[in-house]
């Protein structure tokens, strides 16, 4: 395979991610509902009057991401292992599957990085899944906290519901903190 091919392979997986970041879709759906509020459509206090839990008045939201250090650390290395895939592939024909294999999971790696976004509200707390949807957990709900050693939290709430949550994310202390007060209230 051409290593100008690869090049531009590797161009277009930092594009793709760069594209993903511009089109947070969580950012529409708050302006919206922030829209809907301002036409007086929804009622803040319909919305309280549902669940009072998920509004507690005082407490401000906190958002969580990855640094931006190690999201461009992620890409970066990304490219190298690309390009060293583009070096094996051209000295040994027939690699060049594995590498071309490599592009979409090293881009979903990078991506993941790039958009993975906490956000901790009153009793509730947003993670982005996987699947690069954000969920929405209570946090009087959590049971449990495991700290397994891989770089993430693995959150688990009453009816068997799991969350992962990256630990390397600006305001660490201050989100393990509110999941150490969320855990010592139960």
């Amino acid at each position: 395979m051409d290593l100008r091919l690869i090049l531009g392979l590797a161009l277009a997986v930092q594009i793709a991610v760069l594209a993903i970041r511009y089109t947070n879709v969580s950012k529409r759906i708050s302006r919206f509902t922030k829209d809907l509020e301002d036409r007086g459509l929804v009622h803040r206090q319909q919305i309280d009057r549902l669940d009072p839990a998920l509004f507690a008045p005082g407490t401000p939201a906190t958002e969580h991401r990855v640094p931006l250090a190690v999201r461009l650390l992620t890409i970066a290395i990304c490219g190298v292992i690309l390009l060293r895939a583009a070096q094996v592939a051209v000295e040994q024909p027939g690699t060049w599957t594995w590498g071309l294999m490599l592009v979409p999971a090293l881009a979903y790696v990078a991506a993941y990085l790039w958009q993975f976004t906490v956000r901790i509200e009153g009793r509730t707390i947003s993670v982005m899944t996987l699947g690069f949807r954000t969920q929405e957990y209570r946090l009087d709900r959590l049971v449990q906290l495991h700290d397994d050693g891989i770089p993430a939290y693995r959150l688990r709430f009453e009816g068997g519901k799991t969350a992962l949550v990256l630990k390397y994310v600006h305001g660490h202390s201050l989100m393990r903190r509110a999941l150490d007060e969320a855990l010592a209230t139960r």
